[in-house]
């Protein structure tokens, strides 16, 4: 794998934008690249994301509590949805880091590209995205994967997401 471009002491962060649909990999893909990149961190807008409708909210949120204002170079916080409470709870802490990963659904929203370095389009064929998401979150998700997938594939049409990707993965 090539070397990430390292930003310089006081520069913001370097952002890497992983999107794709629900079961696709991109939590996967994140935790592989935090691997390889020591001191990395992930955000995981699932985490942001207000219940099953919430995508919007959580590219607003993202820009807003993160990204926005990653050039601080201090801790940040940002809101952290309880997906078994149905609202939002203690929030996440988001360290000082040279490298942050931002994945989930809206990782590569066209609001966020001014923040974002480098965005990578993650996928699968639709069957394999369906088992891998429901192996997850079983019968807390087998209701909403529909609605879910309806949004997802609205964001990502409208966004062009796929289109204007970096780099492509399918897994």
């Amino acid at each position: 794998m090539a070397a990430l471009p390292h930003p310089s002491p006081g520069d913001r962060p370097l952002v890497v934008a992983i999107d794709g649909p629900s079961g696709s990999g991109k939590s996967t893909a994140a935790e592989a690249v935090q691997a390889l990149v020591p001191g990395a961190v992930v955000i995981h807008l699932d985490d942001l994301l207000d219940g099953w409708t919430g995508v919007e909210s959580a590219v607003d949120a993202v820009a807003t509590q993160v990204l926005s204002r990653l050039g601080e170079r201090r801790v940040l916080q940002h809101r952290r949805y309880d997906w078994h409470r149905g609202h939002f709870t203690t929030p996440a802490v988001v360290p000082v880091a040279d490298v942050v990963l931002v994945e989930g659904v809206g990782a590569g929203a066209r609001r966020l590209q001014r923040h974002v370095d480098l965005m990578v389009w993650v996928d699968a064929d639709a069957t394999t995205r369906r088992d891998r998401a429901l192996a997850r979150d079983g019968d807390d998700y087998a209701p909403w994967f529909e609605t879910w997938a309806t949004q997802e594939r609205a964001h990502h049409e409208r966004e062009q997401t796929r289109r204007r990707a970096d780099l492509t993965f399918w897994t």
